[in-house]
C-alpha cells in the first residue's frame, strides 16, 4: 500500500514538471551582424614626392642700407571762405564815446518821464495815497540820475533844482502834511519854469521858456500849460 502511494506521488510531481517545462517562452534568437552594404574605399595611390630643387645660392649681405624716395610734400587744405556775416562779427567797429553820447535818451526824452511822474505825484497826494507819491518821487529821482549820467553838462542844473525842490517834497510826504506838500509843489512847478528857461542847447539858444508846467487839474498831462504864458 505505502509503495503504491509513493508511485502515486512520483507521478503526480513528474506531470506537475512536464507542465511547467511546457509554459515557458522559447528563448528569443539573437539577431546576426549587420552586414555593411557600402564597400570601403579604395586606397588612393600616393604621388611620389618631386624632387626640390637645388637652393639658390643667396646674394652676399651688404652693410649699406637702401636709400628711401622722398615722398611729396602735402599741402594743407585751403580752408573755406568765411562767409561776410562771420568776418563782420569778428571784427566790429568800435563806437566811439560821442557815437555812444549821442545814442543815449538825453533830457527831452527824460523830461517827458519826469513830468509824467510829476503829475501822477499831485494826484496821489490830492488822494492822500502817501505811499504811491513817495513812489513817484523815488522814480523821479531815478530817471533825473539817467539825464545827470547820459547828459553831463545838465548835471549840475539837476543836482541844484533835487536839493532845492525835491527834498521839500519829500519830507512832507513822510510827515502826511498835505498844506506842506502843495506849498512844496508849487514851488517845484516855479522851479521847473526857472530851469527851462536859463538851459539853451545849440538849437534853442534863446532856452526852453516855451516849455510852461503847472499844477495839473484834470489829468497828468494838464501839467503842460500848452500856450506856454
Amino acid at each position: 500500500m505505502l509503495v503504491l502511494r509513493r508511485c502515486a506521488y512520483l507521478a503526480v510531481a513528474g506531470f506537475a514538471a512536464a507542465l511547467a517545462g511546457c509554459s515557458q517562452a522559447p528563448p528569443t534568437p539573437t539577431a546576426a551582424p549587420a552586414v555593411p552594404t557600402t564597400a570601403p574605399p579604395a586606397a588612393t595611390p600616393t604621388a611620389p614626392a618631386a624632387a626640390k630643387p637645388a637652393a639658390s645660392p643667396s646674394p652676399p649681405a651688404t652693410t649699406a642700407s637702401p636709400v628711401a624716395a622722398p615722398s611729396p610734400a602735402v599741402k594743407p587744405a585751403a580752408s573755406p571762405a568765411a562767409s561776410p556775416a562771420v568776418v563782420a562779427a569778428a571784427s566790429p567797429t568800435p563806437l566811439s564815446l560821442a557815437q555812444l553820447s549821442a545814442i543815449q535818451p538825453g533830457l527831452g526824452t527824460v523830461m517827458i518821464e519826469y513830468a509824467r511822474r510829476m503829475g501822477h505825484l499831485w494826484f496821489a497826494e490830492q488822494a492822500s495815497n502817501w505811499d504811491l507819491a513817495q513812489y513817484q518821487l523815488g522814480e523821479m529821482i531815478e530817471i533825473q540820475e539817467v539825464g545827470e549820467t547820459t547828459r553831463p553838462a545838465r548835471a549840475p542844473a539837476l543836482k541844484s533844482f533835487e536839493s532845492s525842490f525835491l527834498d521839500p517834497l519829500d519830507e512832507a510826504i513822510k510827515a502826511k502834511d498835505k498844506g506842506k506838500f502843495e506849498s512844496a509843489y508849487n514851488s517845484a512847478i516855479q522851479g521847473c519854469n526857472s530851469c527851462h528857461g536859463s538851459q539853451t542847447s545849440a538849437d534853442f539858444q534863446q532856452g526852453f521858456t516855451f516849455i510852461k508846467v503847472q499844477v495839473p487839474t484834470k489829468g497828468i498831462w494838464d501839467i503842460y500849460k500848452w500856450d506856454g504864458r
